[in-house]
């Protein structure tokens, strides 16, 4: 049942794999464009680390208790190692030896919806059972993150960032509008 005084809750799914960003976020060159080479596993764990510093970077701006009218909820949550079809559309070397990590570390993996697990109970659970906000999950418990995943400076450039790439940017001339709220405006 819908409670009154429950939070908004904000779910990132990520993996443990963000730990193979060993230098954290490189944002001269997110999209490996200039001077960084693309590889499948660098942009891979680049992406699991920004998830993890999203969801951290939205508990911290929503979750002021003197703005009640501004709280959001967020964590990270690691799924497992989980059996999916996540390479259907790579090329077919990478399929087979999907196939053959697969017959090795079978028995290791999760279903997908053991997998789905932490990320439903997360965002399911009593208000009394939920963990901190900006936690990151692993199987449903809290777990330290490395360096990296805690910068709190890289979390912030990862919001400016976000906001320039897909447009957005806070209306530095209409921040409160007299009810507390702030205001986007898209760039023209």
């Amino acid at each position: 049942s819908k409670k009154e005084n429950a939070l908004p809750r904000v779910v990132s799914v990520t993996s443990s794999t963000y730990k193979l960003a060993t230098d954290g976020m490189d944002f001269s060159d997110l999209m490996c464009t200039k001077t960084r080479k693309y590889s499948l596993f660098g942009q891979y764990a680049q992406s699991k680390l920004a998830n993890i510093l999203f969801a951290k970077e939205l508990a911290s701006r929503y979750s002021n208790p003197s703005s009640p009218s501004r709280k959001v909820w967020s964590v990270a949550a690691h799924p497992g190692l989980v059996r999916t079809d996540v390479v259907r559309n790579m090329p077919w070397y990478l399929r087979y030896a999907n196939i053959w990590f697969g017959a090795f570390v079978g028995s290791l993996q999760k279903t997908p919806t053991q997998g789905a697990y932490t990320s439903v109970w997360a965002a399911a659970a009593a208000e009394s059972d939920k963990p901190p906000t900006g936690s990151y999950l692993v199987n449903w418990k809290i777990q330290e993150t490395n360096p990296h995943a805690n910068s709190k400076d890289d979390a912030v450039q990862l919001w400016k960032t976000s906001e320039e790439l897909v447009g957005l940017k806070k209306d530095e001339n209409n921040t409160n509008n007299g009810n507390g709220k702030s205001t986007y405006s898209t760039f023209e």
